[in-house]
């Protein structure tokens, strides 16, 4: 769980801002969509590492849950709605190009677009949208 944020921020110039310390319940958990299941000791199965460690579960296997531990708390797991998850993507750049003839950063990038993937790779023109922008 994040519980640690950082007291003070160096801007230009070296300019040194304080910012306010967050209690661990004020911090926003915020993480990527990346698709790398693990097991948590509540028998449910998280996205990734991240998304295990938001719900305050610690880790009981690498990948999805399974046999009886999974069947027990399965239909106990509420999934998020998609629009109240905030788009948040890596900045590795695996270029996509999109239906839209826009090469994005990488699958996230177009996904949090809503644009269709049209091949991997970069498009043939010019239009390339740097990771973590829409």
């Amino acid at each position: 769980m994040v519980t640690k944020f950082c007291l003070a921020v160096i801007c230009f110039a070296g300019i040194t801002v304080a910012i306010p310390t967050l209690k661990a319940a004020e911090v926003p958990c915020l993480c990527t969509k990346q698709l790398v299941p693990v097991c948590g000791v509540d028998g449910n199965t998280y996205n990734n590492h991240c998304l295990l460690d938001c719900a305050g579960v610690d880790l009981f296997q690498e990948g999805a849950c399974t046999g009886a531990l999974q069947e027990d708390t399965v239909s106990e797991q509420i999934e998020p709605k998609d629009e109240d998850i905030p788009c948040i993507c890596t900045f590795i750049y695996l270029p996509v190009c999109g239906v839209d003839g826009i090469t994005y950063g990488n699958d996230c990038n177009g996904k949090c677009a809503n644009v269709q993937l049209a091949h991997t790779g970069e498009c043939d023109v010019l239009t390339t949208k740097a990771p973590g922008t829409k």
